[in-house]
């Protein structure tokens, strides 16, 4: 299995980033974390090496403005993957 492409669950995901699940979705709205994605059902999860980009984007002190162009491209390549 690659790794990239694993999916992450929420839980994890809090974990991941020591966000609480509330400051996850205010992230989301925002602009500032990557949307989570349907895997069937009712289920969501995130995909590993999108939290791990944020996760080394904050690290690095990158600004809102260049999360939120970080995110717009991450989102890009996910919907390249499937096209």
């Amino acid at each position: 299995m690659n790794m990239k492409y694993r999916n992450v669950r929420f839980r994890t995901v809090m974990q991941e980033t020591g966000k609480t699940r509330s400051a996850l979705f205010a992230d989301i709205r925002n602009g500032l974390f990557p949307p989570p994605y349907s895997i069937g059902g009712r289920a969501k999860a995130f995909a590993a090496h999108e939290i791990e980009a944020m996760n080394r984007a904050r690290m690095a002190g990158l600004d809102d403005d260049e999360i939120r162009t970080l995110i717009q491209k991450l989102v890009r390549e996910r919907a390249q993957l499937v096209a």
